[in-house]
């Protein structure tokens, strides 16, 4: 969900994203894959409802699996696939092999679990720092890949493409708010944070995440925008890194 967007001509200067989709959850969890023809990808998805898996500047054309385990669609204009177990308390995992619009192929393990539906999103690693990333190039992309980055920090997750770390920048914004890096996410274009936000003062803080932009950020979301005497909550950040886009 989008609550705050603040945009500039093309955005050539940065723009700030507040979004919440951090602490609030998701019907669709969005996972990221390495896409790498000939090789599998073994992904968890869920056993009673539809799944959906896209492949990055790409389209899925082809799909072949054992008969009788799932049932599926591909969306022919979206180049997407839509799949879903045939038997919600069938355990072993279904094998797939899908061939996409540019000629790749890609063997997927697709393990069942009891959850909410997934979207397994395939990225080929050589483009995961591609200049098609540019929001004034391709925005939809632009913005899904900012929303995978996002999730995966609300969720503690390891993200494809990005080293965690709980190194990083320690930003400083109030003398009665004290910082403390929880995760930071090191990518080629992007880098998120993830900060612990303790209030040291005797008085109650009214945060709003405008207060804590910079001229980088991109996205930022508070977990909590009123914080008690000694309280913490968690900011969350994305930044383009100085330079790129």
């Amino acid at each position: 969900m989008v609550k705050h967007l603040l945009t500039k001509t093309r955005f050539q200067v940065s723009c700030v994203l507040i979004i919440n989709v951090l602490v609030v959850p998701q019907t669709f969890a969005l996972k990221e894959y390495p896409l790498i023809d000939q090789h599998q990808v073994n992904a968890v998805i869920s056993n009673r409802e539809i799944n959906r898996i896209t492949v990055v500047h790409d389209r899925i054309r082809q799909v072949f699996g054992a008969d009788g385990t799932f049932s599926h669609e591909v969306d022919e204009e979206g180049g997407q696939l839509f799949i879903k177990p045939l038997k919600p308390q069938q355990t072993k995992p279904i094998h797939i092999t899908i061939v996409t619009e540019n000629g790749l192929t890609q063997d997927l393990k697709l393990n069942l679990a009891d959850i909410d539906a997934e979207t397994i999103v395939l990225r080929q690693t050589e483009t995961s720092s591609s200049p098609s990333l540019e929001p004034g190039k391709n925005p939809l992309i632009y913005l899904e890949a900012l929303l995978q980055l996002v999730q995966a920090m609300g969720r503690s997750e390891d993200m494809a493409g990005f080293q965690k770390s709980k190194e990083g920048e320690k930003r400083i914004y109030s003398p009665h708010l004290k910082t403390k890096v929880r995760a930071h996410y090191k990518g080629s274009l992007w880098q998120g944070w993830v900060f612990d936000l303790y209030n040291t003062s005797e008085s109650s803080l009214e945060l709003k995440e405008q207060d804590f932009a910079r001229s980088n950020d991109l996205a930022i979301a508070l977990q909590d925008h009123r914080l008690n005497p000694q309280g913490c909550t968690r900011l969350y950040i994305v930044s383009r890194i100085q330079g790129e886009i």
